[in-house]
């Protein structure tokens, strides 16, 4: 579910991964192997613990959920 949230280079990995495979992707699988990609990700949960509404509530929201889902690697890394 974490890949409804993904944009940009993220999103076009995810996109080659499913191209590289001819299986749905599991949800360990797929936390392994972003994890592998962005690893230098790991500053999430500072950026997360500093995220503040300043001011569209959209804006906020998007990115709660972009930084909620890049938590998965942190909390289940394989």
């Amino acid at each position: 579910m974490a890949f409804i949230y993904l944009d940009g280079k993220t999103k076009l990995w995810y996109e080659e991964l499913l191209c590289e495979r001819e299986y749905v992707i599991e949800k360990e699988e797929f936390t392994k192997a972003f994890c592998i990609k962005f690893d230098h990700m790991k500053n999430v949960v500072e950026e997360f613990n500093k995220l503040v509404q300043e001011k569209r509530v959209n804006k906020y929201v998007k990115r709660f959920g972009e930084l909620k889902s890049l938590t998965l690697c942190l909390i289940h890394p394989y």
